[in-house]
């Protein structure tokens, strides 16, 4: 929320306001919990979606399948579609890193 929401004003959001918004959400997600990473990265796709970025909402919505599938794995499913997910969001380090552990 940005600080004049949090101060009761009402604020009209560019474009440019809604991607640093949430890029921000999303920078929230990383080393997140689920539940946590889950809500930031939804906040991040509706910004983005709202400024019209085709390609960061799109990433965005990959994301979310990657820490989904992290989620799964913990519940038994297969880790190659965690990898995977990752690596269709472009998350090549975190794929990575899922790959080490």
């Amino acid at each position: 929320m940005m600080k004049a929401e949090a101060m009761g004003k009402k604020v009209v959001m560019t474009a440019d306001d809604r991607m640093i918004e949430g890029i921000e959400m999303a920078s929230l997600a990383v080393d997140s919990r689920f539940d946590f990473a889950k809500n930031h990265l939804t906040r991040a796709i509706s910004n983005v979606k709202k400024a019209e970025d085709k390609d960061m909402e799109a990433k965005g919505r990959s994301h979310l399948k990657a820490i989904d599938a992290v989620h799964k794995i913990k519940l038994g499913a297969d880790p190659a579609q965690v990898v995977l997910a990752y690596l269709d969001a472009g998350l090549v380090s975190e794929a990575s890193r899922f790959c080490r552990d």
